[in-house]
């Protein structure tokens, strides 16, 4: 900014960081950095994007100009005397001036020129939120962290404050440092098909050796990995290692979404230490044991094989427990969204549970490979035919029979 007082602002912050960092060090005692040294950073923040607000760039200008001006006012002569050298270098200018050279040297000098500074809005982003529980193991220190935060967005209005996190619990976590009735919930979905089709055609297609690129089909890929977009970049590479010989059923993508369910389906309680739990219950696994049985499962699988490929949530915990739905979420296994996707997916799953006008929380196969192995187990469980009398399966479930 080019400015002294945010320069200083800057060095606050900055100095107390290392202060905080020294302290920590083994051979000055072990510092457990406390409640009042967050307070301590988070108030210099506050301060920082307080000046930030208040700084105003042209007017700062303006007072410097004119400041100049009466500078030269004082120091100008009473006359001025032509200097020959000047004269000279003057009708040098005029003659570079008919020629345009004049005219490419502005241009070079006003390159050199700064650009102009101009105020954004300001945005903290926290990626992986659901780890902040485990990364600040203090109650007390989090509470002060989230109320500044919140002090920051909702009173004083100087910033954003955005947490990514693929927890649908997270913000169980939220409501219970009550600061959650103040956040905004944004769910972000998968690709359309034509996002994803653009970026398979733009980063994808041109990584294909020719010889390769007619055998390849973006609407099988896409049948089965949807508008996951790592799914289709990790299955094309792997697709082109492979010479063209690996379809997505013999995918890594695939398979691992296959023995996550089968897992699940021949092993009682089977663990999985996933790291979303921690949001909920700090660091602690003990409810990382899946608490669903294989019945319950496979009647869970025939729901999110048939179309709208979804069940809402509070629906399904009144079906079957709340303790097993969360359970499935915890596991990987269906994914719950509170809100509609702020732009609506090739299929539209929440749409259609809130045709009426009325917001509801859905559950859905955690991604369309999952879904599409629920769809193989059921079938080699045997299940499959019956489940396709009720209605169930894709339009395309031929192909896949064919391909399992």
């Amino acid at each position: 900014m080019g400015d002294d007082e945010m320069d200083k602002q800057r060095l606050t912050f900055k100095h107390l960081i290392i202060e905080l960092l020294e302290k920590e060090k083994v051979e000055n005692g072990g510092y457990q950095v406390g409640v009042a040294d967050i307070a301590s950073l988070m108030e210099s923040l506050q301060s920082s994007l307080l000046k930030y607000w208040e700084y105003d760039p042209p007017a700062n200008d303006k007072t410097h100009n004119s400041e100049a001006d009466k500078d030269k006012s004082k120091d100008k002569p009473a006359e001025r005397k032509v200097d020959p050298a000047e004269e000279k270098e003057r009708q040098q200018r005029d003659e570079n001036a008919e020629t345009g050279k004049e005219s490419s040297t502005k241009d070079k000098n006003e390159d050199k020129k700064p650009s102009g500074f101009k105020k954004r809005p300001v945005v903290f982003l926290l990626d992986e939120a659901h780890k902040l529980p485990a990364l600040v193991d203090d109650q007390l220190s989090l509470k002060i962290f989230l109320d500044t935060l919140l002090v920051l967005t909702k009173q004083d209005r100087l910033c954003h404050v955005v947490f990514s996190t693929s927890d649908s619990f997270f913000q169980h976590f939220l409501r219970q440092m009550n600061v959650g009735h103040h956040a905004n919930i944004l769910t972000i979905g998968d690709s359309t098909k034509q996002e994803a089709y653009s970026y398979f055609q733009e980063q994808m297609l041109p990584l294909i050796p020719d010889s390769l690129k007619p055998q390849i089909s973006f609407d099988y890929i896409y049948d089965v990995f949807g508008g996951k977009l790592g799914h289709i970049n990790d299955y094309t590479v792997s697709w082109v290692n492979s010479s063209g010989t690996l379809t997505p059923y013999t995918s890594a993508i695939f398979a691992q979404a296959y023995t996550l369910l089968q897992f699940h389906l021949t092993h009682n309680g089977f663990e999985t230490f996933s790291p979303l739990s921690t949001a909920t219950s700090g660091t602690s696994t003990d409810n990382d044991e899946a608490g669903f049985s294989r019945k319950t499962l496979l009647e869970v699988m025939k729901m999110m094989t048939r179309p709208p490929y979804s069940v809402p949530y509070f629906q399904l915990c009144r079906d079957i427990g709340t303790e097993q739905v969360d359970s499935m979420i915890r596991t990987r296994i269906l994914e719950l969204r509170w809100t509609g996707t702020v732009m609506p997916e090739e299929e539209a799953f929440e749409r259609v549970w809130s045709n009426d006008g009325i917001e509801r929380p859905i559950v859905l196969p955690m991604t369309r490979v999952i879904r599409k192995a629920m769809e193989v187990i059921l079938r080699e469980e045997g299940e499959y035919a019956k489940h396709e009398e009720d209605g169930g399966g894709d339009d395309k479930k031929k192909d896949h029979k064919d391909e399992s």
